[in-house]
């Protein structure tokens, strides 16, 4: 049985003090410091306490350390216990929610930690060394697959601002980085043990050796000469900065209906007076966040038709596409089946039929026609926000979290193409022309939570996506860094498959991100404003190793590490019976 060795672990409690050290260097690499470059040696104070430690004791060990870091970058997520969400009976079952998290994905630290003792007590150092490594990896992959994935916090995500280091994603995603991470740190680790018992050997120093030779080729690749953008877009990105919770109270049902109507007039008119301001012929999209107008019914001609009408006049003026977050509601007829006009569908009681997805609508220059349904709808729902998992199968779990509801969009989705008048990438012919002609752009778009999962970028970028446009509301977590942290994020999905981002958040971070990850403009977080820019487009051709090849690090990882671990164990082989056989061994 896996239970705590309470002897073991009292020994050698002060490598909890080690592990606590660890965590407030992992902290120091996300905002509000990012020192990412702390990532190559903040998981050594950890190892140093993990060393001589049962695979048991080890477990409990990475157990405690995973769940106290994770919670240091989940705590802003206790902010929206402030809007009374998953509060039955008046307590905000948010707070338990986010220890359990942070605890949740300790597990799979603990698991690691447990794997690379194991390891380290059946294989020579080097088969030990790549094994943990691939396991760390494959648990990473795991965290982050399926419908209740969370990659949030991975280990790669660490040095999302030293961009050499990010560049490794272009080969093998952030699960790479991980790896990579790792290695490094148990090599600081064993160089650091052996100087201090002076048991250096020709072995010791080769791993040493070989760990600082991947570090400078890490380097190198990251130093190495971007992909050239093809082309420009002009684009303007609408921050309107309204606060959640005058957003949250448009649509809640305690407001009443007077004060629902008043709010949600305040928010379209303030939108709307924003893009009016915009300078026609200047752009070729224009961009709103994440539900940007509170309508709930902004696709229902006999509601909305009138702001339709509005928002195709303004596209014709300026000459530009907008992209506008909003629901995008569906009806049921009388067979069940999905019907987008209204008049067909049940009456149930006092409503109609219906569900809902979260959506972004393209409105081009010239549209006459009502939009009855979005072009793009949200693929990967937000666990226990916008859907809850296996809702259908435990009743009482839908009645005690009155949540979600949200549908969700065709997992492969078709390409989504605009006009654009950019200009030229190198040869610079089209700069030359008067007003270089419209082409279409295939853009790709994204909403809030789903920047976080690679498997659609590398989906969208196989199928010819040049620019990403994630559309978020991060105005439920203000004040606190969970705008910067989710930005932190996103930034990385561009260096994965080499395409820049447009992101449009509604209070923050809105900002252009380039195909490397580096942040090109940004607007100050909760202010009112837009930002103006040229996005440089890569070709289609443009496909990094990660991109066509997508998760099969993680993969790899995975199968090899558990497959490993669970083949050793069948095996029955153990190098040693008390874990020492070097100076920096797990």
């Amino acid at each position: 049985m896996l239970l705590p060795p309470i002897g073991e672990l009292r020994e050698r409690k002060a490598a909890f003090l080690w592990a606590l050290l660890s965590v407030v260097l992992l902290r120091l690499c996300w905002a509000p410091v990012e020192w990412g470059v702390l990532a190559l040696v903040a998981l050594v104070p950890f190892l140093w306490g993990l060393r001589g430690m049962s695979p048991r004791a080890a477990f409990w060990y990475g157990w405690v350390f995973g769940g106290i870091h994770f919670y240091t970058i989940l705590t802003w997520l206790n902010s929206v216990a402030r809007f009374g969400i998953l509060a039955p009976g008046g307590f905000p079952l948010i707070y338990v929610g986010v220890v359990l998290m942070a605890f949740i994905m300790g597990l799979y630290v603990a698991v690691s930690s447990a794997g690379m003792v194991w390891f380290g007590r059946r294989l020579n150092p080097w088969g030990a060394l790549g094994m943990s490594a691939l396991l760390w990896a494959g648990l990473e992959w795991l965290r982050s697959a399926g419908s209740l994935g969370f990659p949030w916090g991975l280990l790669g995500y660490s040095v999302y601002t030293v961009e050499p280091l990010a560049a490794l994603a272009s080969l093998g995603g952030v699960p790479l980085i991980s790896s990579f991470l790792l290695l490094i740190n148990i090599e600081v680790m064993e160089a650091v043990a052996a100087t201090r018992r002076r048991q250096w050997s020709l072995d010791v120093a080769l791993r040493v050796a070989a760990a600082a030779g991947l570090l400078v080729a890490a380097l190198a690749w990251g130093f190495g000469e971007p992909p050239q953008p093809a082309s420009t877009m002009r684009v303007a990105v609408v921050q309107p900065n309204i606060p959640q919770d005058e957003k949250f109270a448009s649509y809640s049902p305690e407001e009443g209906v007077e004060r629902q109507m008043a709010l949600q007039e305040e928010v379209t008119l303030t939108i709307l007076d924003m893009l009016r301001d915009l300078e026609p012929g200047a752009y070729d999209l224009v961009v709103l966040p994440e539900s940007a107008f509170p309508q709930p019914w902004f696709d229902i001609e006999i509601r909305e038709s009138a702001l339709q009408r509005e928002l195709r006049a303004i596209a014709t003026e300026l000459d530009a596409t907008l992209l506008v977050g909003s629901a995008d509601n569906v009806f049921y007829d009388v067979d069940n089946q999905e019907v987008e006009d209204y008049r067909q569908a049940v009456q149930t009681g006092q409503e109609l039929a219906h569900g809902y997805y979260n959506a972004a609508y393209f409105i081009r220059p010239g549209d006459s026609e009502f939009q009855g349904s979005a072009e793009y709808r949200k693929i990967h729902l937000v666990p226990f926000g916008e859907t809850i998992p296996f809702a259908d199968s435990f009743d009482a779990l839908s009645n005690l979290l009155p949540i979600g509801g949200f549908q969700a969009g065709a997992p492969r989705q078709a390409a989504v193409y605009i006009d654009a008048r950019g200009g030229a990438g190198e040869s610079g012919e089209a700069e030359a022309l008067p007003e270089p002609p419209k082409v279409p752009v295939h853009v790709a778009p994204t909403i809030c939570f789903e920047d976080f999962f690679p498997y659609l970028h590398y989906r969208m970028s196989r199928r010819g996506a040049e620019v990403f446009v994630n559309i978020t509301n991060d105005a439920w977590y203000d004040p606190t860094l969970g705008s910067r942290l989710h930005f932190a994020h996103a930034r990385m999905r561009s260096v994965e498959v080499a395409r820049p981002m447009i992101r449009c958040a509604n209070t923050g971070v809105t900002a252009i991100v380039g195909a490397d990850g580096e942040v090109l403009s940004e607007l100050p977080l909760r202010e009112r404003g837009v930002l103006s820019a040229e996005v440089p487009l890569m070709g289609p051709e443009v496909q990094t190793v990660a991109t066509r090849f997508g998760s099969n690090w993680g993969i790899l990882g995975f199968l090899l590490g558990l497959g490993g671990w669970i083949g050793l164990a069948l095996a029955g082989k153990s190098r040693s019976k008390r874990l020492d056989p070097g100076p920096g061994t797990l």
